[in-house]
C-alpha cells in the first residue's frame, strides 16, 4: 500500500503504549518504503513498469531486468509471466510493475533495524520493555501488512525467496475497496489514538487543531495523491508523448524520481510532531493518567514529548 495505510502500526501502537512516540513509530512504520527508493538509486533494488491499461509491451530496460533475472536463477516461472504468456498483458493499475523488493520489504531486514534502534533507545532513554516491543512491531509491520497489496518477504536477498502476496493491488476492479481501506487503516486508528490524548494548555488547543488540519491537508493531498494520481499520470504521459526516455524501464532517472517521492512522503511527520507536543495523556480530575492507572502521578501540564 502507500504509506498512509502503515500508519495502522503507529497508532495503534501508540494508543496501546502511551509512553511510545507516535513519530518515532510512524517513522519506523514508513521505513520500508524509504530503503525502496534509496536501494533502487543505488540499484540494489530494481522494477520495470508493464502497465496493462495503457502498454501493450514492456519497454526494452523491463524486457533486459527480466532477462537478467531469468540468468541469475530468480525469475519464479509460473510465477513471474512473460508479456503473453498464459494470456498476460500487464499488471494492475495500482502497482503495474516487474519488481524486486527483497531487501527492503523483508521482515529479517526490517527487524535487524528495529532491533538496533530499540537496543538504543532502551539504553540512551531506558525505555519500557512494552516500548522496545513497539519499536519492532511498527518497523516489521510494513512488510507484513504490504503482503495484503504486493509482493513482500520473509527472508531478505532473493526475489524469489519466501516471497508473498495476495495481489490486491493487481486487481483493477478492486481499486476503491483498496483506497477505502487504506483510508480506513489511517484515520481510524488515528481517531483512537487522539481519543487518549488531551491539549496541554488553553493556548496549545489552537495549535493542536492547526497542525492536526495539516497533517491529514498533506497525507492526503500529498503522500496519497503522489501515488495514486501522479505517478500513474507521469507514467502514460511520459510513455505516450516521449517513449525514448523509457519512464519506469529500470533506468537511473526513474529511480531518482521515485526515491524523491518516497522521500517527500516524511513531510507529513512535521505537523505530527508539532502536534504531539501539543498533547498530553488525558487525565481525570485528579490529574491522573487515565491510559495509566498503575502510576497514579499528577502529569504536569507542560508536558512535552521527546522525539
Amino acid at each position: 500500500m502507500a504509506i498512509i495505510g502503515h500508519w495502522f502500526a503507529s497508532f495503534m501502537l501508540a494508543y496501546l503504549v502511551p509512553d511510545a512516540n507516535i513519530v518515532l513509530l510512524s517513522k519506523l512504520s514508513m521505513l520500508s518504503d524509504a530503503l525502496a527508493g534509496i536501494f533502487m538509486l543505488f540499484k540494489v533494488e530494481r522494477g520495470g513498469l508493464y502497465a496493462k491499461w495503457f502498454m501493450s509491451a514492456p519497454q526494452s530496460g523491463t524486457n533486459g531486468l527480466i532477462q537478467e533475472w531469468k540468468d541469475k536463477g530468480v525469475w519464479e516461472k509460473g510465477v513471474d509471466l512473460e508479456a503473453g504468456e498464459n494470456g498476460f498483458a500487464g499488471f494492475g493499475a495500482m502497482f503495474p510493475f516487474y519488481v524486486d523488493l527483497s531487501y527492503s520489504h523483508s521482515v529479517e531486514l526490517t527487524f535487524i533495524i528495529a532491533l538496533c534502534v530499540a537496543l538504543y533507545m532502551l539504553g540512551r532513554y531506558r525505555i519500557s520493555g512494552a516500548y522496545f516491543l513497539a519499536i519492532v512491531v511498527a518497523t516489521i509491520s510494513h512488510p507484513l501488512i504490504d503482503i495484503i497489496f504486493h509482493d513482500a518477504y520473509i527472508f531478505m536477498g532473493r526475489r524469489d525467496v519466501t516471497r508473498y502476496s495476495i495481489g490486491l493491488w493487481q486487481h483493477d476492479s478492486l481499486i476503491v475497496p483498496a483506497l477505502i481501506l487504506e483510508l480506513a487503516m489511517a484515520v481510524l486508528p488515528y481517531m483512537l489514538w487522539r481519543s487518549s490524548k488531551e491539549a496541554c494548555g488553553d493556548e496549545d488547543e489552537a495549535d493542536a487543531r492547526k497542525y492536526q488540519k495539516m497533517f491529514w491537508t498533506m497525507a492526503l493531498t500529498h503522500n496519497q495523491a503522489s501515488w495514486y494520481v501522479v505517478s500513474p499520470l507521469m507514467g502514460f504521459s511520459f510513455f505516450r508523448l516521449v517513449p525514448s526516455w523509457q519512464f519506469g524501464g529500470d533506468n537511473e532517472w526513474t529511480y531518482v524520481l521515485f526515491c524523491v517521492t518516497i522521500l517527500s512522503w516524511t513531510g507529513a511527520l512535521y505537523p505530527l510532531y508539532k502536534l504531539n507536543c501539543c498533547l498530553k495523556p488525558k487525565t481525570d480530575a485528579k490529574g491522573y493518567k487515565l491510559m495509566d492507572v498503575e502510576d497514579q502521578r499528577p502529569v504536569a501540564s507542560s508536558l512535552k514529548t521527546e522525539v
